[in-house]
């Protein structure tokens, strides 16, 4: 074998390793993207929607600042 095929070899088996490794830590092998539900990091409980929706750490939903559903 030519030294290229040794790295071509070695590259695949290395990729390998790296998805093999990623399953056993349970990172799904696809990762699929719900871009309806656009959601900004959370803030002390607090979570905040691009459409103007804010979720309390209470549950109570709130758009553009007036409450819309309490559980």
């Amino acid at each position: 074998m030519r030294n290229e095929e040794y790295i071509v070899l070695g590259l695949a088996g290395l990729a390998l390793w790296f998805i093999m490794k990623g399953r056993a830590a349970g990172v799904p092998a696809t990762i699929q993207t719900d871009f309806s539900r656009k959601v900004a990091p959370d803030y002390q409980g607090w979570q905040y929607f691009t459409d103007g929706v804010a979720i309390s750490p209470e549950g109570v939903y709130y758009q553009n600042g007036k409450a819309i559903w309490t559980p």
